[in-house]
């Protein structure tokens, strides 16, 4: 996999831990709206929705500037049982998708509003 070679590094795994942590924020905030009937998407969930964005993206600048001084003062993670364990890679993993996944969120959501409105203007709904 492409990613073996970054597990080695700090930058990766304070990514890694940053995404469980954008994960336990995710969880606490948004499964209990699960269970309500008819709880949509109120101001206050975007709110929270919009700060946990905001941690992430300071999360990834973070990432990036410990990546920089990793490469300057060329810092690796040389402890062979933690490099060679599964379980921290599935863990690694894991992490990496949960940093991914607000990232990629507003992204899609940004997307398909303006497919949506793209769409709605070629058919004509917007007369109405």
């Amino acid at each position: 996999m492409f990613l073996e070679k970054y597990k080695n590094r700090y930058s990766f795994n304070f990514l890694a831990v940053c995404g469980w942590i954008v994960f336990v924020l995710f969880s606490m905030c948004f499964f209990p709206l699960i269970f309500i009937r008819g709880a949509g998407i109120s101001p206050v969930i975007a709110w929270m929705f919009g700060i946990i964005f905001l941690l992430d993206i300071l999360f990834c600048i973070l990432t990036f500037v410990i990546y920089v001084f990793e490469i300057i003062f060329n810092l690796r993670i040389s402890n062979q049982k933690f490099l060679q364990s599964r379980k921290i890679y599935i863990l690694q993993i894991l992490g990496i998708g949960f940093s991914v996944f607000p990232i990629m969120f507003m992204v899609l959501s940004f997307v398909f509003d303006y497919i949506t409105e793209l769409f709605s203007s070629l058919i004509g709904l917007n007369n109405f």
